[in-house]
């Protein structure tokens, strides 16, 4: 049975953008955590296999940093669609289900967007929010923040709904259970929604008692039920879970030309969310922010765009990868920049230069965004010469264009400017560093790094043109 009319569009479009994520997907490079993930969650799906025989601890003690519901729909696919038991091609496969959460996050922004808007600029926000150029490549990895972001967007899609239908709110109550078993940040997500929904009924609490016990119940129950890891000793495998996540190391951030190790300045997320978002997008934010009357709706999309945001400013102490831990707030910025798109084109005149503007945005997005990975900075970066004082993220890229200037200089001295190098530089003749390392940089690799001209600049041997890495000679001694 078809579906109806009204849903082909969204359903088209969704397809489209997923079969082009699909045909992509084997482009982005490894990321450091997938190897963990993707292991863990063919462990988790083995369980299953074996009809649930076998300890739980012997299949989900992998990977317990995180809950276990991404990672086992991750190994769910691995077990459905490929026997080889090499670890690069499990990664391939885990990868795989972001498809399912790229189609669910089109379709409902779509719905969302239309219902405020129009057809066009739900099309206008999906296709901003799929090019994106940080959120672009979390699609194509199989890391926990895509998944998170999906479900948060969508838990949240419901919950709006949910506020005029008191029967949506029960699924609603489960795909916030299913946000919190992906990644711990989905309790702040449930604990802002009971708040909203608290106060929004606050004058119908006892008709709608019941949804509001299931909103409260259902995710915690979700969360033990989808992580059998905590079954043994819920009590005390939920409290040691609390404490680690509280000491949970910190990873070095480079933001605005120094290394942080702890203690680093408050602004971190909202800076690099600034910097990382193309200019086009700002602008339309901005213009929504200060022209249309406030809502309700609107109110709710602001707060959803912020709450990862200031979390990680104010509550967290762990603050690094650029924009990936305030992932979530992607969406719902996209969302309020294609509203404030829908403020400003009014005119045929208006509509026409938004249309231009956004199809120099998407192939700028084309041309550029696979290019750059996790490393893109936006305009203002790139026409203030900024960038140095930013991270980037190269370490998934290798170094195969360095190889030839080795052989040529096979009898120089070199350098690296990476801990735990104990070497004196003075005693080398280059010194070699890696851009996607320069939170490791000590202090004379940051000198160079910094304010030197590198003799040669390694480039990526993708496009011939992203520099990843550079050669300094030390005390202009040339050989």
């Amino acid at each position: 049975m078809l579906p109806d009319k009204k849903y082909w569009l969204p359903i088209g479009l969704s397809l489209l953008l997923c079969t082009l994520l699909c045909l992509t997907m084997g482009q982005s490079a490894r990321d450091q955590d997938e190897l963990y993930y993707s292991s863990a969650g063919n462990a988790y799906a083995a369980w299953f296999e074996h009809s649930f025989r076998g300890g739980i601890d012997a299949y989900w003690s992998a990977s317990h940093e995180h809950p276990a519901f991404g990672k086992l729909i991750g190994g769910i696919a691995s077990r459905l669609f490929t026997d080889s038991p090499d670890a690069l091609e499990l990664l391939k496969v885990f990868r795989l289900q972001n498809i399912l959460y790229c189609f669910a996050l089109c379709f409902i922004m779509y719905l969302w967007v239309q219902e405020l808007s129009n057809r066009g600029y739900a099309v206008v926000a999906v296709v901003l929010t799929f090019f994106l150029p940080r959120f672009y490549y979390y699609a194509h990895v199989g890391t926990l923040d895509y998944p998170l972001t999906v479900l948060t967007f969508v838990s949240c899609y419901a919950f709006w709904k949910g506020l005029r239908n008191p029967r949506i709110m029960v699924a609603c109550s489960f795909l916030t259970g299913l946000t919190v078993s992906t990644k711990i940040n989905g309790v702040f997500l449930f604990a802002f929604l009971g708040i909203w929904l608290l106060i929004a009924w606050r004058k119908e609490l006892r008709q709608r008692l019941w949804y509001i016990i299931s909103f409260a119940a259902i995710p915690p129950a979700l969360f033990v039920a989808l992580w059998p890891w905590l079954w043994r000793d819920p009590v005390a495998r939920i409290v040691s879970y609390v404490v680690v996540m509280k000491t949970h190391f910190q990873v070095p951030a480079y933001y605005l030309g120094r290394t942080y190790i702890k203690d680093i300045p408050w602004h971190y997320p909202f800076v690099m969310l600034f910097v990382t978002l193309p200019v086009a997008v700002l602008v339309a934010v901005g213009f929504y922010a200060l022209r249309a009357r406030m809502t309700t709706t609107k109110a709710f999309l602001a707060l959803s765009a912020l709450l990862p945001v200031a979390l990680i400013a104010f509550l967290s102490p762990l603050k690094y990868d650029g924009i990936r831990l305030i992932l979530p707030s992607l969406p719902f910025v996209c969302v309020l920049a294609a509203l404030g798109i829908y403020e400003f084109a009014g005119s045929r005149a208006r509509r026409i230069a938004v249309v231009c503007i956004l199809a120099l945005s998407a192939v700028f997005a084309v041309t550029e965004y696979g290019r750059y990975e996790d490393c893109y900075l936006n305009e203002a970066v790139l026409l203030s010469k900024t960038a140095m004082y930013f991270e980037t993220d190269y370490r998934i890229l290798a170094w195969p264009p360095l190889l030839p200037w080795l052989k040529t200089h096979s009898q120089a001295k070199l350098y690296f400017g990476l801990p735990p190098t104990k070497a004196d530089p003075q005693q080398a003749d280059y010194m070699i560093l890696h851009y996607g390392r320069v939170d490791e940089f000590n202090k004379t690799a940051m000198e160079y790094y910094l304010r030197q001209t590198p003799v040669c600049v390694i480039k990526s041997s993708r496009d011939d043109v992203t520099p990843i890495g550079g050669i300094y000679c030390i005390n202009g001694v040339r050989r």
